[in-house]
């Protein structure tokens, strides 16, 4: 017997300033909710009084927050955009898992844990969090040229123990639009 759920939310806003064309905000914010239960009861075979019941809980919750900033402008032939990004992330993960063994009879099944001869129980719960910093620049020239320069940088509590928590992963890209030449 397994079962699982999944509930996502996911809203945003955006605004665009009046005073200033080619300006956009948006903000992004999402949240997940994941339970899960997974039952099992192996009964007792003819000459085997042993029996085996499992019972398995978890839950996963993550948020994120996304803040970004776009800015796009035109000039005769060229055009350029930026990219600004700040985003926050949080993961909660819990399990609990009760093993149980040794029971008299196949009828409570898993529904009766204490019942059994034997239980172990065990458990297992961890936090992640993530913090990022973008920024990308996006020209092209009469639609021919295109340069794309990106920073990206990543704070994550799960990088170890004896490192940096922050890491930068910066990308460059050229392009040629062929079919754009006379």
């Amino acid at each position: 017997h397994e079962r699982s759920k999944n509930m996502n939310v996911n809203a945003y806003a955006e605004l665009k300033p009046g005073f200033a064309k080619g300006l956009k905000y948006r903000a992004n914010v999402g949240y997940t909710y994941l339970p899960t239960i997974f039952r099992r009861y192996e009964g007792r075979p003819a000459g085997n009084l042993i029996g085996l019941a499992q019972v398995d809980n978890g839950e996963t919750k993550n948020w994120i927050i996304e803040n970004i900033l776009t800015y796009e402008k035109g000039w005769g032939k060229h055009r350029a955009d930026v990219t600004a990004l700040y985003s926050a992330q949080e993961t909660k993960f819990f399990s609990a898992s009760t093993t149980a063994t040794g029971f008299i009879n196949d009828i409570l099944d898993f529904n009766n844990l204490a019942a059994a001869a034997t239980t172990s129980a065990t458990s297992l719960a961890f936090n992640t969090n993530l913090l990022s910093q973008m920024l990308r620049l996006n020209y092209s020239f009469d639609s021919r040229y295109l340069l794309t320069a990106t920073a990206r940088r990543d704070g994550y509590s799960a990088f170890g123990s004896n490192t940096n928590k922050y890491g930068l992963f910066p990308s460059f890209a050229v392009a040629w639009n062929m079919s754009n030449e006379a």
